[in-house]
């Protein structure tokens, strides 16, 4: 039996049709993407992903650090993202977090995660739509 990954895929397919963001933006995107909640520490955040909500829990101070960016730079690009459609902003408990996509549960007990880039139709090519 082979084991699933608990690594999340990365649609490098639409890397191409990403001329609307710079490359610290996508990478801001990827930093949400990769901080989303899923952990039951917290009963609300996972009550919100079994839910089907993809929320992201990482600062922007926390986010500036990883990519070695100023706050004021992360504020920036997730204001665009925003702009874009690509990230939602939420406030739960008088915190900041960052809708990114939507997860389904699956028949065997695992998720489908959908991230709202790959949501985007009309960044894809005619073959891919």
């Amino acid at each position: 039996m082979a084991k699933k990954s608990n690594y999340l895929s990365i649609p490098f397919s639409e890397i191409d049709n990403m001329s609307l963001l710079t490359s610290k933006e996508y990478l801001t995107l990827l930093i949400l993407r990769r901080r989303v909640w899923r952990s039951p520490k917290n009963p609300e955040l996972y009550k919100a992903y079994n839910d089907g909500y993809l929320l992201c829990c990482a600062g922007t101070e926390k986010i500036a650090s990883y990519l070695g960016l100023s706050v004021n730079s992360i504020y920036r690009h997730i204001k665009k993202l925003t702009k874009l459609g690509l990230v939602k902003r939420y406030f739960l408990n008088g915190i900041n977090y960052y809708w990114v996509g939507t997860s389904t549960k699956t028949d065997d007990g695992l998720s489908d995660e959908y991230f709202t880039i790959e949501e985007k139709k009309e960044w894809r090519s005619e073959s891919e739509a």
